[in-house]
This record gives structure tokens, sequence and C-alpha cells, in this order.
């Protein structure tokens, strides 16, 4: 595409026009422009789509499980962190704060996972 600068301004050369002429209909560009169109959607409706619908799908089905699983795993969590706070106390580490401070975070992010749902 040709342009010019008119008064400071970026215009095309030929507003509505082609640089050249026009492909013919029938003509090999034409027959090729519409085999390229083709291959392009047959590749997308062939490839891309039923990727695209299995990723939304199994992110889908995970974020499922894990509101499913969530309640369960933090039940876990109270039993490991209860379980590192008594072998913390046991092997004088102590440490406490730290593991209930982690817990705590963990069970207002799960908490506020659980009431958005």
């Amino acid at each position: 595409m040709k342009f010019t600068l008119q008064n400071g301004v970026l215009q095309t050369a030929m507003p509505d026009k082609y640089i050249g002429t026009p492909a013919k209909d029938g003509s090999w560009m034409d027959i090729f422009n519409n085999f390229s169109e083709a291959f392009i959607q047959g590749e997308l409706e062939l490839i891309i789509k039923p990727i695209g619908y299995f990723l939304r799908d199994f992110g889908q089905f995970l974020w499922e499980w894990f509101i499913f699983i969530l309640p369960d795993l933090m039940g876990y969590g109270a039993v490991f962190y209860g379980a590192l706070i008594i072998l913390g106390a046991m092997t004088s580490k102590g440490q406490m704060m730290k593991h209930l401070g982690r817990f705590g975070a963990y069970l207002i992010a799960a908490t506020c996972i659980l009431g958005s749902v």
C-alpha cells in the first residue's frame, strides 16, 4: 500500500483502489486465496478448537474437584500442622507460631474460596 504525507497527515495514495488491478473471479490467485481460507478454517475446526475445548473442560473439572476436596484438605492440614507443632515441641525447636500462621493463612484462603463459590 502506498502512503503520502499531506499537510502533516499520512494518507493512502489511492484510498478506495487496489495497487495494480484486482484479481478476476476464477483466476489462479482467487483460487489460491479460497484454498488458503478453507485450509486455515479447517485447521481451526480440526486442531485448535478441540484443544481449546479440552483445556477448558479439564480446567473446569480440576476446579470442581479442588472445591469438592478442599474441606478435606483443610482437615488433613489441621492434623498435619498439629503434628508439626507437637514434633517441634518434642525436639525443642519450637516454631509453633510459624506453623499456626501458615495454617491460619491457608484456612482464610480456603474460607474465601469456599465462600465465593
